[in-house]
Order: structure tokens, then sequence, then C-alpha cells
């Protein structure tokens, strides 16, 4: 019985010796003033932290031994004061500790601002970081951050890709003529640059719809939002080389970027062969627009050695431009934007041609001198609506130019006076509007109008004169209703787009005329499939082409299927992969049955039927960034394929050289 009793006293011992046991104290300092949010960690026989909380306000604390656990010590650590440490096994509950003051040297530190910061797909350029004393323009500061590339022209591109939008604190004011503002705006006056990776302009459209493009953001510094800024900057000099001319460069700007509306405006002026006229130059558009007309004749244009532009352009430019940007609400906005040019250049030229696709050869001796004259006029006005339901935009614009050249050569010994005219005028209205329905649905209608007068007049070898005019007449309207599942977002679209074109030549060949109309109606399906590391999109068009000119007529059915891959593994690799088939018809100055001059002394003939090329490419993009070394990588490699090229037959007689299009058809590869 004893035996029993003793076995049950013993458990119960055990038991409570395994149950969690509570100590509580009070901590103070010297001047018996409590002190708060002291750290109080419980530890075991081997120093291991089993438990711990903080002292209140008024200095008590109150700690409890998990269960299962045996706690040794407490130790009681608090900034400012000496670390003291407890035995549990002569605590006594409710007990005053002191702690005593101690004053601490903490070691230098030095804090560095990293010069790249990621949040997301947005990366964050520092300008500080970047900038040295001689960058001026926020251009040249853009052309030192890894993993962006300013071209020549002015044009942006991250990741071997143009980017799609331009903001300035989150507002599109320039489109594509962007160059404006980054070769323009002070790069004291900008805090950072954000690049917006996988950017979708479309707000409503930016949890459905996948780009793989790229933005920028100017994100300006205190002192330059709200308030006018301005600059004047002048030079002047002379030129060393005989004959002596005078050398001039000049910029007048005047800029704003507030809340509700932004603007810039300048004059330039510059005769020392720098190009000015590429920052309002049309062909950066961004987003929507009809395509452009391009004529057959050209101003006077020399191949040039492979030098600066500075050093083989004897220029005369002035720039002109003004934009305007109002939000009218949250999601609405108003643009304006005007530009005007003037430039006059002179270019001279002493060459050798020989024509080895003649049969018995040519050789012609050209010693050129001309002038190029380009005065044109830009102008456009934009409403938008970009809000989480609708998005609505409409561009109005209107281009004319009264281009022209004139110059003299010595043409195999011969005085021959040169003399083009190639005028355009153009006025084209496009938009777009999209509509959020139920159930992850959206709906969209598109389209543009655009018509083009291209009168153009040349002076030829023999003195004669020849007259061209092509006008045309170009339209678009599409629909698409797209639908979300998960992550797959299917776009099924309808569209139709066509052209009219009218060519009318007078030559000393004889006078003609012709007509080219060309009428695609396209049905697709699109599907988007992403995730956090995987981007694939696929598009199957399915089109029915009628072509026809005054004596040729065709019907085409085409499937022209595209496909594309992105692949992020990680936060410093990205791997895209692009192929596409493309069935092209030939245009109507490859198709058309008149002859024509090109140049005082080439004369092209057309095929005079309806003919196409068709091919295939493909296009790999590695891109390998470390942001936190600041080192960025992207490799491109493009292959394209070519069928049915059209092989010409060259004859040189008369003064003139005459190339004639053959039957025979040729294939080409590009890597």
């Amino acid at each position: 019985m004893r035996k029993y009793l003793c076995l049950l006293l013993l458990g119960l011992f055990h038991g409570l010796a395994a149950c969690a046991q509570e100590y509580h104290g009070v901590l103070v300092d010297s001047e018996e003033r409590p002190v708060a949010n002291a750290s109080v960690i419980m530890l075991d026989a081997k120093g291991t932290t089993l438990t711990f909380t903080k002292s209140k306000g008024d200095g008590s604390y109150s700690v409890t031994t998990p269960q299962n656990k045996v706690g040794k010590l407490l130790a009681l650590v608090r900034m400012g004061y000496e670390r003291d440490t407890l035995s549990l096994e002569n605590f006594e509950q409710g007990q005053k500790t002191v702690l005593l003051e101690k004053a601490f040297e903490i070691k230098e530190v030095k804090v560095t601002a990293p010069q790249i910061r990621q949040r997301g797909d947005t990366l964050d350029y520092f300008v500080g970081m970047f900038k040295q004393k001689q960058d001026r323009t926020i251009e040249d500061v853009l052309k030192k951050m890894p993993g962006i590339n300013v071209d020549k022209d002015g044009s942006i591109e991250v990741g071997g890709k143009k980017i799609n939008k331009f903001y300035i604190e989150g507002m599109d004011l320039l489109g594509g003529k962007y160059a404006q503002a980054t070769e323009n705006l002070s790069a004291d006056k900008v805090k950072k640059v954000q690049v917006l990776n996988n950017h979708q302009p479309v707000k409503m459209l930016r949890n459905t719809s996948f780009s793989d493009q790229a933005a920028l953001n100017i994100v300006l510094a205190d002192d330059a939002k709200e308030v006018w800024q301005g600059s004047v900057d002048v030079g002047t000099g002379s030129s060393f080389q005989k004959p002596v001319h005078w050398l001039g460069n000049a910029r007048l700007t005047a800029m704003r970027f507030a809340h509700q509306s932004q603007s810039i405006s300048m004059y330039k002026f510059n005769n020392t062969g720098k190009d000015i006229l590429h920052e309002i130059n049309i062909d950066q558009l961004l987003g929507l627009t009809a395509p452009d007309e391009a004529g057959m004749l050209r101003n006077i244009n020399l191949v040039l050695p492979d030098l600066k532009a500075e050093r083989t352009s004897f220029n005369n430019s002035h720039l002109l431009a003004t934009n305007w940007l109002f939000k009218l609400g949250k999601d609405r906005e108003l643009r304006f934007q005007l530009s005007g040019a003037f430039d006059k250049s002179k270019q001279e030229q002493t060459m050798t041609t020989l024509y080895t696709d003649v049969p018995g050869g040519a050789v012609i001796a050209e010693d050129i001198a001309a002038h190029s004259h380009e005065s044109m006029l830009d102008a456009d006005l934009r409403y938008q609506l970009n809000g989480e339901k609708t998005f609505f935009t409409n561009t109005f614009s209107a281009h004319i130019d009264w281009n022209r050249s004139t110059g003299e050569s010595q043409l195999n010994g011969l005085t021959v006076r040169e003399n083009v005219k190639p005028h355009k005028r153009s006025v084209t209205d496009d938009f777009r509007w999209i509509r959020k329905l139920r159930n992850n649905r959206n709906i969209s209608l598109s389209g543009y109008l655009a018509y083009n007068d291209l009168p153009g007049r040349l002076l030829l070898n023999d003195g004669s004169w020849e007259s061209l005019r092509l006008q045309s007449f170009k339209w678009k309207v599409g629909t698409w209703l797209s639908k979300r599942y998960g992550n797959v977002n299917v776009v099924y679209e309808m569209r139709t787009h066509g052209s009219s074109q009218w060519l009318n030549t007078e030559n000393r060949i004889g006078t003609a005329s012709d007509r080219y109309d060309e009428n695609w109606l396209t049905g697709s399906a699109k599907i988007e499939y992403k995730r956090d590391w995987l981007n694939i999109t696929t598009r199957l068009p399915l089109s029915l082409l009628y072509r026809r000119t005054r004596s040729d007529k065709a019907t085409n059915v085409l499937l022209t299927p595209d496909i594309s891959m992105d692949v992020t593994p990680n936060n410093y690799w990205n791997f895209k992969l692009t192929y596409g088939y493309n069935w092209r018809p030939m245009p109507l100055t490859m198709i058309t049955g008149s002859s024509f001059f090109t140049n005082y002394i080439s004369l092209t003939k057309g095929l005079g039927y309806l003919d196409n090329s068709h091919g295939h490419g493909v296009t790999t993009v590695i891109n390998y960034r470390n942001i936190s070394a600041g080192f960025f990588v992207t490799s491109i490699t493009t292959w394209t394929n070519t069928i049915g090229n059209i092989l010409y037959k060259a004859d040189y007689r008369n003064g003139f050289y005459e190339t004639t299009p053959t039957d025979r058809r040729s294939s080409g590869h590009l890597l």
C-alpha cells in the first residue's frame, strides 16, 4: 500500500513540475523610474531562448515558462542600459530589479542610395546617381542608364523593343514626338525615370490584355512642378574651312507641368549640321494611326560617307513646335500639337557609278551640287477617355509640305540641271472605343479614315518634265470581343480595311493613269495565356482579300498565324520568341503598267498585273538584368525569309538607266 502511495505522490509532483510557471517583476532605473520596452528573455540551461516579453509603461513584466520546458535564466536587455541576468532558482515573485544606465558608441555606418529600385514590373532609375557634370538634358542621362537605349533618331528602346508610351508625371503630352522632352528638358529638373515593363496603356485592359512592351515615365523634381520654366541658349562661331561662313545654334523653350495641364513650346535654329527636325518626326508616332502613304519622288539626297552628320551636313534649320495637354476630369484629357519646320541644306558630291547589270556595262560620272528645301506643317488634336469601364480616343491629324530640291550636275561632262518637287498633303482621323461588359468581357470598335494627295514634278536629264500625282483613300473598321478565363484571355476580332489609289503620270514616254483597289475582310482568334513567369500569345487570322486594277483582279483566302512566347524564370533572365507568317500584295507603284522616272536619269516600269510576296520571320530576344549591380544585357537575333521578290533587268540608253521587271522571282534570307 505504501508502495502505491509513494508512486502516486511521485507522479503528482512530476505533473506539477511539468506545468507552466509564471514569473512577474518590475524594472526600474537607478532613480527608481520605470524602465519600459525592455526585453525580458527566458533561457534554458543551454542558453536557448524559450520565450520573451516586453516590460510595460510602469516597468512591470510577466513571463510564463512554456509547457514541458524548464527555464533557468531571465535576460534583461534595453538600449542605453547594461544587460542583466537573473537566476530563476533565486527569483522572488514581484521583485524589483534595477537596470544601470550605460552609453554605447555606435560605429559609423555609410548608407549608399541604390541607383535602381524594382517594385513589381516598375524600375526606378534615380537620376542623381547617373547624372554627370557635363549632362544637360535628360536624354544625356538616359544614355547612361543600363537597359535603356536611345537611338540616333531619338527613339527609346527597352529590352530590345521601342517603348509604347512616354509619360511626364503620368501624362502623355507628346505622343511619339517625345524627343522634344528628352532633348530639351533639363536633367536637373528630373528626380527619377520609371520603366514600366509590360505596360498596358488602356486602364480597363490591364488585367485582361497583356503587353510585352515597356513605357517610360518621367518623375519631376518638386521645383519643376506647377511653375513656368524656360531657357534661352545661343551659340555662335565661324567655320575654319573655306569658304568661311557663320555658324549658329539657338534654342528658346517654355514648359509647364501642372496637375491639370502640361505644355512644352520651343523654337530652335541650327546651321552646324545637327539634325533638329527629328524631334517632330511623325514616324515616331505611337499607338493607332493610319498607314502613311509614300510617294515615288524624293528630295535630292546624296550618298554620304559613314561619318557623323555634323561633319557632312550643311544645313540651315528652323523648328517651331507647341504642345498642350489639358485634364478635363479624372479620366478625360484633350491634347493639341502644332509643329512646323524649314530646312535648307547644301550637298556636293563627285562619284562614278558602274552598272554591272547593264549588257556590256555602263559607266556614269557625276559631279553634283544640290540644294534641298524642306518646309512642312503638322497639326494633331486628340481627345481621350481612359476609364475603368470605358476607353475612347479620337485623333485628327493634318499634314502639308512644300518640299523641293534644285541642283546642277556634270553628267559625263555635260551640264544638267536638276529640279524635283515632291509635295504631300494628308488628312487623317482615327478612333478607338472599348467598353467593359459583364463576366470579364470587353467589346471594342476602332478604325481610321485617311486621304493622301502627293503631287510631284521632276526635271529629267533631257530637259523635259515629268508630272506624277498619287492619291489614296484608306480606311479601316474593326470590332473585337474578349473574355477572360482565369489565366487565359481570348479575343475574337472582325475587321475590314482597304484602300483606293489613283496614279497619273505624264512624261516623255506618254500619259497614263491607273487605279488600284484593295479590300480585306479578316476574322481572327487570339489566345493569351499569362502566369507570373510565362506569357504565350497565339493569333490565327483568316482573311479574304479582293484586289483589282483597271485590267486585272484577284481574290485570295489567307491564313497568316503568329505566335509569341515570353518566359521570365527569375528576376535576372527574360526570354522572348516570336514567329510570324506574312503575305504582302505588291503596291500600286510596283504593279502599275505605267513607266515613270524616280530621279533625273532613272526610269522604272511596273509589272502591269497583280502580284505578291510572302515569307516567315523569327525573332529571339534574351535579356539579362542585375538591378543591384546596374548591369543589363540584351541580345536580339532575327531571321527573315522572303519569297517572291521581283527580279529586274536593266539597260542604259539615251542617257537613262532603265529597269524593267521580269517574270522571275527570288527568295531571300536575312539573319
